[in-house]
């Protein structure tokens, strides 16, 4: 017996890919306005977990991401899982320890480097 969730879902993450792929930037990005760190990063995590980390959109992004200087906590953050998450040893190219120098004074990360802790509070 064919399932049809299992072919809808299918169907679904194959267009989720095409919609990333065709929304790829031509420096092998995504977004735009600053978020492109982050962006990019999270399409990568998105191409990894449908199995679509093969290809060339893939490879273009990684290598895009591999080469951007980030001034923000969460855009390294983020970069560090993407990478480590593609095989790339961070640690050996020195980005865990950048990490871990952009604490503030409390040994906590704001936004950026120095930049106070900040949770945020349900309303």
């Amino acid at each position: 017996m064919f399932n049809t969730a299992v072919a809808n879902q299918d169907a679904d993450r194959a267009e989720a890919i095409g919609w990333l792929i065709q929304h790829q930037n031509g420096d092998g990005s995504w977004g735009q306005g600053g978020a492109e760190v982050a962006a990019t990063a999270e399409a990568l995590a998105a191409l990894k977990n449908a199995s679509a980390d093969k290809g060339f959109h893939y490879t273009r992004a990684l290598a895009w991401l591999s080469n951007q200087k980030t001034d923000s906590v969460d855009s390294l953050a983020r970069k560090i899982i993407a990478l480590e998450n593609a095989g790339v040893h961070t640690a050996e190219l020195g980005l865990s320890d950048d990490l871990l120098k952009q604490d503030n004074t409390a040994r906590l990360w704001g936004a950026t480097p120095d930049m106070a802790a900040d949770f945020p509070i349900p309303d």
